[in-house]
């Protein structure tokens, strides 16, 4: 079995960042084929998370841009935090060599920027 791997686009990867929010979120609420989606709230020490996780399908071209040979799908997870009066956003984007399962992404530990 080959090595599964997960990459975070950090935010000095600006390029790669503003490509992988324009394709997924280009389709908007359709998306394509293949695609998988995934939602977890989770609650506790006077907080409230809820994290939104797409994963979706990447074509050919796209791999080649990014020269990354195992490229399988590029996956966008948000996190919304409420702690008594204050809420936080934070979207975070991932190219990983996972084919898209969305709930299998959030199991596994993502590593953060």
């Amino acid at each position: 079995m080959a090595l599964q791997n997960v990459l975070c686009v950090k935010d000095n990867q600006k390029g790669l960042r503003r490509e992988l929010q324009w394709w997924i979120e280009g389709f908007g609420e359709r998306l394509p084929e293949g695609a998988s989606m995934y939602e977890e709230p989770d609650a506790g020490h006077s907080r409230i998370e809820l994290r939104r996780y797409t994963q979706l399908p990447i074509t050919e071209q796209m791999v080649k841009a990014m020269a990354w040979a195992d490229a399988r799908s590029v996956a966008r997870v948000e996190r919304q935090r409420h702690i008594g009066e204050m809420q936080t956003c934070e979207t975070v984007y991932y190219i990983t060599s996972h084919e898209p399962n969305a709930q299998f992404i959030a199991g596994d530990p993502l590593p953060s920027h």
